[in-house]
C-alpha cells in the first residue's frame, strides 16, 4: 500500500523555511535531493492533499481509511 501526503512543491518549501528557519535557496537544494513530489504523487495508489489546514487533512485521513476497510471487508 502506497499513500502520499502531498502538497506542491511551493507548499513544501514555505512550510520548510518555516519550520527549519532557513533560506529559500536551502530549502531548494534540500527539496532538489529528494524525489520530486509529482513523481511521487504519480507513484502512489492513494494521495492525500494536505495544502489546506489540519483539520481538513484530518477528515481526508478517515475518509481514506474508512474506503480501505470497506475495499478489505468486502474482499474477505
Amino acid at each position: 500500500l502506497n499513500i502520499l501526503v502531498y502538497c506542491n512543491q511551493n507548499c513544501q518549501i514555505e512550510r520548510l523555511m518555516a519550520r527549519d528557519k532557513i533560506t529559500i535557496e536551502l530549502a531548494q537544494q534540500i527539496l532538489a535531493s529528494q524525489i520530486d513530489i509529482e513523481l511521487k504523487k504519480s507513484m502512489s495508489q492513494f494521495c492525500l492533499s494536505n495544502e489546506s489546514t489540519i483539520e481538513s487533512l484530518h477528515q481526508n485521513t478517515k475518509k481514506l481509511l474508512l474506503k480501505l476497510i470497506t475495499q478489505d471487508n468486502a474482499q474477505q
